[in-house]
Protein backbone atom coordinates (compact mmCIF):
# COMPACT_ATOMS: atom_id res chain seq x y z
CA UNK A 1 0.00 0.00 0.00
CA UNK A 2 1.21 3.35 -1.21
CA UNK A 3 2.01 6.12 1.79
CA UNK A 4 -0.90 8.64 2.80
CA UNK A 5 -0.45 12.37 1.82
CA UNK A 6 -3.48 13.45 3.76
CA UNK A 7 -6.01 11.88 5.54
CA UNK A 8 -9.59 13.21 4.93
CA UNK A 9 -12.68 12.19 7.62
CA UNK A 10 -14.56 10.32 4.55
CA UNK A 11 -14.41 6.74 4.01
CA UNK A 12 -14.14 6.85 0.43
CA UNK A 13 -10.68 8.85 0.27
CA UNK A 14 -9.35 6.78 2.71
CA UNK A 15 -9.69 3.47 0.43
CA UNK A 16 -8.70 5.79 -2.76
CA UNK A 17 -5.50 6.74 -0.73
CA UNK A 18 -4.57 2.96 -0.29
CA UNK A 19 -4.04 2.18 -4.04
CA UNK A 20 -0.54 2.93 -5.36
CA UNK A 21 -2.22 4.67 -8.97
CA UNK A 22 -3.89 7.10 -6.49
CA UNK A 23 -1.68 9.95 -6.82
CA UNK A 24 -2.93 13.97 -6.39
CA UNK A 25 -0.69 17.14 -7.47
CA UNK A 26 1.08 18.51 -4.05
CA UNK A 27 0.09 22.40 -4.43
CA UNK A 28 -4.02 21.13 -5.00
CA UNK A 29 -4.31 18.48 -2.50
CA UNK A 30 -6.07 19.92 0.27
CA UNK A 31 -7.91 22.13 -2.13
CA UNK A 32 -9.27 19.24 -4.56
CA UNK A 33 -10.22 16.81 -1.79
CA UNK A 34 -12.47 19.89 0.34
CA UNK A 35 -14.06 20.53 -3.17
CA UNK A 36 -15.40 17.53 -3.75
CA UNK A 37 -16.48 16.76 -0.79
CA UNK A 38 -18.56 19.67 -1.31
CA UNK A 39 -19.72 17.80 -4.54
CA UNK A 40 -20.78 14.98 -2.64
CA UNK A 41 -19.49 10.81 -1.88
CA UNK A 42 -20.76 10.08 -5.81
CA UNK A 43 -17.37 11.50 -7.42
CA UNK A 44 -15.35 10.22 -4.87
CA UNK A 45 -17.39 6.79 -5.33
CA UNK A 46 -16.38 6.72 -9.11
CA UNK A 47 -12.62 7.61 -7.92
CA UNK A 48 -12.42 4.75 -5.77
CA UNK A 49 -14.11 2.30 -8.11
CA UNK A 50 -11.12 3.18 -10.96
CA UNK A 51 -8.00 2.43 -8.58
CA UNK A 52 -10.22 -0.82 -7.64
CA UNK A 53 -9.94 -1.61 -11.53
CA UNK A 54 -6.38 -0.37 -12.02
CA UNK A 55 -7.73 2.23 -14.71
CA UNK A 56 -7.05 5.42 -13.58
CA UNK A 57 -5.48 7.65 -10.97
CA UNK A 58 -6.60 10.21 -8.95
CA UNK A 59 -6.97 13.56 -10.67
CA UNK A 60 -6.54 17.36 -9.89
CA UNK A 61 -9.07 20.15 -11.06
CA UNK A 62 -8.46 23.68 -11.26
CA UNK A 63 -11.63 25.64 -9.82
CA UNK A 64 -13.29 26.75 -12.46
CA UNK A 65 -13.90 22.97 -13.49
CA UNK A 66 -15.83 22.29 -10.81
CA UNK A 67 -18.47 24.97 -11.44
CA UNK A 68 -20.10 21.47 -13.82
CA UNK A 69 -21.85 18.47 -12.37
CA UNK A 70 -19.81 15.79 -10.62
CA UNK A 71 -20.35 13.44 -13.49
CA UNK A 72 -18.83 16.05 -16.16
CA UNK A 73 -15.73 17.35 -13.73
CA UNK A 74 -14.90 13.57 -13.05
CA UNK A 75 -14.25 13.18 -16.80
CA UNK A 76 -12.55 16.27 -17.31
CA UNK A 77 -9.98 16.78 -15.01
CA UNK A 78 -5.99 16.72 -16.02
CA UNK A 79 -3.61 14.06 -14.14
CA UNK A 80 -0.28 15.45 -12.59
CA UNK A 81 1.86 12.94 -11.02
CA UNK A 82 2.49 13.82 -6.92
CA UNK A 83 6.15 13.99 -6.60
CA UNK A 84 7.42 11.11 -3.97
CA UNK A 85 6.46 12.28 -0.83
CA UNK A 86 9.75 12.61 1.53
CA UNK A 87 9.87 9.72 3.26
CA UNK A 88 10.46 9.98 7.20
CA UNK A 89 14.30 9.98 8.12
CA UNK A 90 13.70 8.46 11.39
CA UNK A 91 10.30 7.60 13.30
CA UNK A 92 9.11 10.22 15.56
CA UNK A 93 9.45 10.03 18.95
CA UNK A 94 6.47 8.38 20.88
CA UNK A 95 3.95 11.57 22.22
CA UNK A 96 2.95 10.75 25.68
CA UNK A 97 -0.38 11.73 26.08
CA UNK A 98 -1.33 14.05 29.46
CA UNK A 99 -4.15 12.68 31.70
CA UNK A 100 -7.83 14.19 31.90
CA UNK A 101 -8.66 14.63 28.54
CA UNK A 102 -12.28 14.16 27.86
CA UNK A 103 -12.98 12.42 24.40
CA UNK A 104 -14.57 15.05 22.02
CA UNK A 105 -18.55 14.48 21.58
CA UNK A 106 -18.63 14.84 17.39
CA UNK A 107 -19.13 12.86 15.09
CA UNK A 108 -16.22 15.05 13.22
CA UNK A 109 -13.30 14.29 15.70
CA UNK A 110 -10.43 11.82 15.07
CA UNK A 111 -7.85 10.70 17.34
CA UNK A 112 -4.56 10.37 16.95
CA UNK A 113 -4.88 12.03 13.44
CA UNK A 114 -1.09 13.11 11.70
CA UNK A 115 -0.72 16.41 11.67
CA UNK A 116 2.57 16.35 8.93
CA UNK A 117 0.80 15.50 5.71
CA UNK A 118 -1.39 18.66 6.54
CA UNK A 119 1.39 21.00 6.24
CA UNK A 120 3.40 22.04 3.52
CA UNK A 121 6.53 21.22 5.23
CA UNK A 122 5.57 17.54 5.51
CA UNK A 123 6.46 17.45 8.62
CA UNK A 124 4.64 16.53 11.82
CA UNK A 125 3.88 14.08 14.41
CA UNK A 126 0.21 13.08 15.84
CA UNK A 127 -2.30 15.34 17.14
CA UNK A 128 -4.10 13.69 20.29
CA UNK A 129 -7.43 14.59 18.69
CA UNK A 130 -8.31 16.06 15.24
CA UNK A 131 -11.52 18.09 15.42
CA UNK A 132 -12.80 18.45 11.19
CA UNK A 133 -15.79 20.44 11.00
CA UNK A 134 -17.99 20.87 8.04
CA UNK A 135 -20.26 23.62 8.60
CA UNK A 136 -19.73 27.16 11.16
CA UNK A 137 -22.28 25.82 13.22
CA UNK A 138 -19.97 22.99 13.88
CA UNK A 139 -16.82 24.97 14.39
CA UNK A 140 -17.92 27.55 16.81
CA UNK A 141 -19.16 24.53 18.83
CA UNK A 142 -15.82 22.95 18.27
CA UNK A 143 -14.07 25.71 19.78
CA UNK A 144 -16.11 26.13 22.15
CA UNK A 145 -14.88 22.66 24.00
CA UNK A 146 -11.71 23.07 23.22
CA UNK A 147 -11.44 26.81 24.98
CA UNK A 148 -13.55 24.34 27.92
CA UNK A 149 -11.11 21.41 28.09
CA UNK A 150 -8.50 21.21 31.00
CA UNK A 151 -5.60 18.98 31.73
CA UNK A 152 -4.05 19.00 35.10
CA UNK A 153 -5.88 22.30 35.71
CA UNK A 154 -4.42 24.10 33.01
CA UNK A 155 -5.81 24.72 29.72
CA UNK A 156 -5.53 22.05 27.26
CA UNK A 157 -2.89 22.57 24.52
CA UNK A 158 -5.20 23.64 21.41
CA UNK A 159 -4.37 24.66 17.60
CA UNK A 160 -6.27 26.02 14.79
CA UNK A 161 -4.97 24.63 11.41
CA UNK A 162 -5.88 25.74 7.70
CA UNK A 163 -3.86 25.44 5.42
CA UNK A 164 -0.41 24.59 6.83
CA UNK A 165 1.89 27.02 4.88
CA UNK A 166 3.18 28.42 7.78
CA UNK A 167 3.83 26.11 11.01
CA UNK A 168 6.44 23.77 11.74
CA UNK A 169 5.19 21.13 14.08
CA UNK A 170 7.42 18.99 16.22
CA UNK A 171 7.53 15.05 15.17
CA UNK A 172 6.21 14.50 18.76
CA UNK A 173 2.94 16.53 17.51
CA UNK A 174 0.67 17.80 19.54
CA UNK A 175 -0.75 16.98 22.87
CA UNK A 176 -3.93 18.70 22.71
CA UNK A 177 -6.49 19.15 19.88
CA UNK A 178 -6.38 20.49 16.82
CA UNK A 179 -9.34 22.02 14.98
CA UNK A 180 -8.58 21.71 10.91
CA UNK A 181 -10.55 24.74 9.03
CA UNK A 182 -9.98 23.22 5.52
CA UNK A 183 -13.83 22.02 5.32
CA UNK A 184 -15.32 25.87 5.97
CA UNK A 185 -14.28 27.45 2.30
CA UNK A 186 -18.04 29.13 1.39
CA UNK A 187 -17.77 32.33 -0.19
CA UNK A 188 -20.67 34.17 -0.29
CA UNK A 189 -21.67 37.40 -2.27
CA UNK A 190 -23.06 39.90 -0.14
CA UNK A 191 -23.70 42.31 -2.65
CA UNK A 192 -21.92 45.92 -3.81
CA UNK A 193 -18.24 44.40 -4.32
CA UNK A 194 -18.82 43.08 -0.40
CA UNK A 195 -18.04 39.11 -0.36
CA UNK A 196 -18.06 36.77 2.89
CA UNK A 197 -15.63 34.13 3.01
CA UNK A 198 -14.65 31.66 5.76
CA UNK A 199 -11.53 30.49 7.11
CA UNK A 200 -11.04 27.15 5.20
CA UNK A 201 -11.16 28.78 1.45
CA UNK A 202 -7.96 29.20 -0.26
CA UNK A 203 -6.59 32.49 -0.40
CA UNK A 204 -6.22 31.26 -3.97
CA UNK A 205 -9.39 30.48 -4.64
CA UNK A 206 -10.23 33.91 -3.70
CA UNK A 207 -8.12 35.62 -6.09
CA UNK A 208 -9.23 33.24 -8.72
CA UNK A 209 -12.89 33.33 -8.83
CA UNK A 210 -13.79 36.12 -6.94
CA UNK A 211 -11.28 39.04 -7.51
CA UNK A 212 -9.90 38.40 -10.88
CA UNK A 213 -13.43 37.97 -12.55
CA UNK A 214 -14.55 41.27 -11.14
CA UNK A 215 -11.28 42.92 -11.89
CA UNK A 216 -10.87 44.05 -8.39
CA UNK A 217 -7.85 45.77 -7.00
CA UNK A 218 -5.51 44.29 -5.06
CA UNK A 219 -4.46 41.13 -7.21
CA UNK A 220 -0.55 42.20 -7.30
CA UNK A 221 -0.33 41.98 -3.29
CA UNK A 222 -2.28 38.36 -2.63
CA UNK A 223 -1.57 36.52 -5.69
CA UNK A 224 0.65 33.17 -5.34
CA UNK A 225 0.31 33.51 -1.70
CA UNK A 226 -0.10 29.49 -0.31
CA UNK A 227 -2.91 28.78 2.70
CA UNK A 228 -6.17 29.56 3.55
CA UNK A 229 -8.24 32.97 3.81
CA UNK A 230 -7.96 31.91 7.99
CA UNK A 231 -4.30 31.51 7.98
CA UNK A 232 -3.64 34.98 5.56
CA UNK A 233 -6.03 36.80 7.99
CA UNK A 234 -4.11 35.80 10.86
CA UNK A 235 -1.04 36.84 9.42
CA UNK A 236 -1.83 39.71 7.76
CA UNK A 237 -0.40 38.02 4.43
CA UNK A 238 0.66 39.90 1.72
CA UNK A 239 3.63 41.83 -0.29
CA UNK A 240 4.60 44.93 -1.39
CA UNK A 241 1.79 45.88 -3.44
CA UNK A 242 -0.86 44.83 -0.30
CA UNK A 243 -2.11 43.04 2.26
CA UNK A 244 -5.14 40.84 2.96
CA UNK A 245 -6.19 42.41 6.28
CA UNK A 246 -6.66 46.13 4.24
CA UNK A 247 -9.52 44.38 2.38
CA UNK A 248 -11.35 43.23 5.09
CA UNK A 249 -14.56 45.26 6.72
CA UNK A 250 -14.35 43.10 9.54
CA UNK A 251 -13.68 39.07 11.01
CA UNK A 252 -15.65 36.95 13.11
CA UNK A 253 -13.19 35.63 15.94
CA UNK A 254 -14.35 32.73 18.42
CA UNK A 255 -12.04 32.86 22.20
CA UNK A 256 -11.97 31.79 25.59
CA UNK A 257 -15.45 34.64 25.70
CA UNK A 258 -17.50 33.08 22.89
CA UNK A 259 -17.28 34.93 19.16
CA UNK A 260 -17.19 37.84 18.48
CA UNK A 261 -17.88 40.47 15.51
CA UNK A 262 -14.57 43.21 15.09
CA UNK A 263 -14.89 45.84 12.80
CA UNK A 264 -11.63 46.46 11.06
CA UNK A 265 -9.72 49.59 10.59
CA UNK A 266 -6.02 50.10 9.91
CA UNK A 267 -5.27 50.32 13.80
CA UNK A 268 -5.94 46.46 13.94
CA UNK A 269 -2.97 44.93 11.50
CA UNK A 270 0.51 45.73 10.32
CA UNK A 271 3.11 43.84 9.06
CA UNK A 272 3.21 40.03 8.78
CA UNK A 273 0.07 40.26 11.91
CA UNK A 274 -2.63 41.69 13.52
CA UNK A 275 -4.05 42.55 17.31
CA UNK A 276 -7.88 41.42 16.92
CA UNK A 277 -6.66 37.50 17.08
CA UNK A 278 -4.63 36.15 19.90
CA UNK A 279 -2.49 32.26 19.37
CA UNK A 280 -5.16 30.05 20.59
CA UNK A 281 -8.33 31.88 18.66
CA UNK A 282 -9.83 31.11 15.98
CA UNK A 283 -10.67 32.95 12.92
CA UNK A 284 -14.04 31.71 11.72
CA UNK A 285 -14.66 33.96 8.53
CA UNK A 286 -14.47 37.54 7.18
CA UNK A 287 -16.22 40.19 5.42
CA UNK A 288 -13.96 41.86 2.78
CA UNK A 289 -15.24 44.38 0.23
CA UNK A 290 -13.38 45.48 -2.90
CA UNK A 291 -13.15 48.11 -5.42
CA UNK A 292 -12.81 48.12 -9.13
CA UNK A 293 -9.34 48.40 -10.56
CA UNK A 294 -8.44 50.61 -13.70
CA UNK A 295 -5.73 48.56 -14.85
CA UNK A 296 -6.31 44.52 -16.56
CA UNK A 297 -5.48 42.84 -12.83
CA UNK A 298 -5.19 39.61 -15.26
CA UNK A 299 -2.00 40.80 -16.41
CA UNK A 300 -1.19 41.71 -12.97
CA UNK A 301 -1.57 38.39 -11.69
CA UNK A 302 -0.10 36.52 -14.42
CA UNK A 303 3.35 38.95 -14.04
CA UNK A 304 3.86 37.94 -10.25
CA UNK A 305 2.79 34.26 -10.65
CA UNK A 306 5.72 34.46 -13.50
CA UNK A 307 7.80 36.07 -11.01
CA UNK A 308 7.48 33.74 -8.15
CA UNK A 309 7.65 30.75 -10.60
CA UNK A 310 11.30 32.37 -11.50
CA UNK A 311 12.79 33.83 -8.18
CA UNK A 312 11.08 31.32 -5.44
CA UNK A 313 12.27 27.75 -5.64
CA UNK A 314 9.55 24.98 -5.77
CA UNK A 315 9.20 21.81 -3.23
CA UNK A 316 7.91 21.49 0.24
CA UNK A 317 8.79 24.61 2.29
CA UNK A 318 6.70 27.25 4.08
CA UNK A 319 7.50 30.19 2.07
CA UNK A 320 9.54 32.78 3.82
CA UNK A 321 10.66 31.68 7.54
CA UNK A 322 11.82 35.15 8.25
CA UNK A 323 9.97 38.76 8.42
CA UNK A 324 11.95 41.28 6.79
CA UNK A 325 13.64 43.27 9.18
CA UNK A 326 12.96 47.27 8.93
CA UNK A 327 14.73 48.82 5.45
CA UNK A 328 16.04 45.38 4.49
CA UNK A 329 15.35 41.35 3.51
CA UNK A 330 15.86 38.80 5.15
CA UNK A 331 17.13 36.68 2.17
CA UNK A 332 19.67 39.37 1.47
CA UNK A 333 21.03 38.80 4.72
CA UNK A 334 21.47 35.00 4.93
CA UNK A 335 22.63 35.47 0.95
CA UNK A 336 25.33 37.46 2.51
CA UNK A 337 26.45 35.41 5.59
CA UNK A 338 26.82 32.60 2.91
CA UNK A 339 24.02 30.01 4.19
CA UNK A 340 22.80 29.69 1.09
CA UNK A 341 22.97 25.86 0.32
CA UNK A 342 23.55 24.83 3.79
CA UNK A 343 21.98 21.56 4.76
CA UNK A 344 21.19 19.41 7.78
CA UNK A 345 19.72 16.16 7.82
CA UNK A 346 17.08 16.29 4.45
CA UNK A 347 16.67 20.20 4.91
CA UNK A 348 18.54 22.34 2.92
CA UNK A 349 18.65 26.42 3.03
CA UNK A 350 17.55 27.13 -0.93
CA UNK A 351 20.24 27.80 -3.00
CA UNK A 352 17.68 29.97 -5.23
CA UNK A 353 16.17 32.10 -2.17
CA UNK A 354 17.76 32.46 1.14
CA UNK A 355 15.19 33.02 3.08
CA UNK A 356 13.58 29.52 2.17
CA UNK A 357 14.23 26.25 3.65
CA UNK A 358 12.76 23.29 1.94
CA UNK A 359 12.20 19.64 2.56
CA UNK A 360 14.44 17.98 0.16
CA UNK A 361 13.52 14.01 1.18
CA UNK A 362 12.77 12.69 5.02
CA UNK A 363 13.81 15.87 6.71
CA UNK A 364 13.03 15.77 10.31
CA UNK A 365 11.35 19.12 12.57
CA UNK A 366 14.92 19.37 14.47
CA UNK A 367 16.97 19.33 11.10
CA UNK A 368 14.51 22.51 9.68
CA UNK A 369 14.53 24.15 13.52
CA UNK A 370 18.58 23.51 13.14
CA UNK A 371 18.58 25.82 10.36
CA UNK A 372 16.04 28.60 11.65
CA UNK A 373 18.29 28.82 14.69
CA UNK A 374 21.46 28.66 12.29
CA UNK A 375 20.23 31.59 10.65
CA UNK A 376 19.19 33.36 13.47
CA UNK A 377 22.62 32.72 15.19
CA UNK A 378 24.63 34.15 12.05
CA UNK A 379 22.94 36.78 10.79
CA UNK A 380 23.12 38.46 14.59
CA UNK A 381 26.92 37.37 14.92
CA UNK A 382 27.97 38.84 11.19
CA UNK A 383 25.05 41.47 10.74
CA UNK A 384 24.10 42.62 13.98
CA UNK A 385 20.31 41.99 13.31
CA UNK A 386 18.01 40.06 14.98
CA UNK A 387 16.00 37.51 12.62
CA UNK A 388 12.25 37.49 13.49
CA UNK A 389 10.42 33.90 12.26
CA UNK A 390 7.33 34.42 10.21
CA UNK A 391 6.77 30.39 10.54
CA UNK A 392 5.13 29.05 13.55
CA UNK A 393 6.94 26.87 15.59
CA UNK A 394 4.86 23.97 17.31
CA UNK A 395 7.55 22.42 19.58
Amino acid sequence: MSERRFIPPHGNYRELLSYRKAVVVYDLTVGFCRRFLRQGDRTTGQMVQAARSGKGNVRETRSNHLKASPDTTYKTYRTYPLPPAPPCRKPPRPLRYSLGMEEPPFAFAEPDYPLGPLTRYRVGGPARWALLPRTMEEARAAYAWMAAQRTGGAPMRRLVLGGGSNVLISDRGIDGAVLVTTALDGIEALGNDRYRVECGAELGDLVQDVMLPNNYDGVGGLTGIPGTVGGAIYMNAGTVNGTTCQWLESVEVAGDGGSRTVTMDASCYGYRGQSFCPPGSLILQGVFRFRAAKADQRAVYEHYMQRRREKQPQGYCCGSVFKNPPGDHAGRLLEACGLKGTRRGGAVISPVHANFIMNEGGAAFDDILGLIRLCQTTVKQQCGVDLECEVIVLD
